[in-house]
């Protein structure tokens, strides 16, 4: 289920006991909130990810989009007509086949 922030926040009043905005400050909470997703995200950043096509350019540098900040994987090519999947293999592997 997915919570707006201020949901989130007035959920926190009840466990802080704090409902008339007494002790924490709207600002203050928001920060803490903040620090949350923060570190969550470096601890577990597969749980914002989302899955979506991108199209690879001539190469081996390729670029995520603007919205992302990591590629986790790889699972198929969509250009193929048969959509092949994609097998992760070493360099050696590649240059037994095209040195």
């Amino acid at each position: 289920m997915i919570y707006l922030p201020a949901e989130i926040v007035a959920r926190a009043r009840y466990v802080l006991m704090d409902a008339g905005a007494k002790a924490w400050t709207e600002p203050e909470l928001y920060a803490w909130l903040t620090d949350g997703r923060s570190r969550l995200y470096q601890e577990r950043p597969d749980v914002f990810s989302n899955d979506g096509e991108i199209t690879l350019v001539a190469g081996a540098a390729q670029t995520v989009p603007n919205s992302s900040d990591r590629l986790f994987s790889i699972d198929y090519n969509t250009s193929h007509k048969n959509k092949r999947a994609i097998t992760l293999t070493t360099d050696e592997v590649l240059a037994r086949f095209r040195p």
